[in-house]
């Protein structure tokens, strides 16, 4: 173990033409992505991304960069939310 995660630090957005284990949801107009950093699952990645203005935005997006053992992403972005 490397001990933990003491602070995440986004200085940017990439953006790219494809999804990792994604899924659409018509009812919510909303695309869901998921990727395991390593097999168990203790380290991954999701994302939110809501369809609006004809394109989709990301809204929320959450990681859990532990590789503890356990299963507990921290959400980094959410415009998902009300204030």
């Amino acid at each position: 173990s490397e001990g933990k995660v003491e602070s995440i630090h986004i200085i940017g957005f990439k953006t790219s033409g494809w999804a990792t284990n994604s899924d659409y949801d018509e009812n919510t107009k909303t695309i869901t992505t998921s990727a395991k950093w390593r097999g168990v699952g203790d380290a991954s990645s999701s994302g939110t991304y809501l369809f609006r203005n004809g394109d989709f935005s990301l809204v929320q997006y959450d990681v859990d960069a532990s590789y503890d053992g356990e299963i507990n992403p921290q959400t980094i972005i959410d415009y998902n939310t009300a204030p």
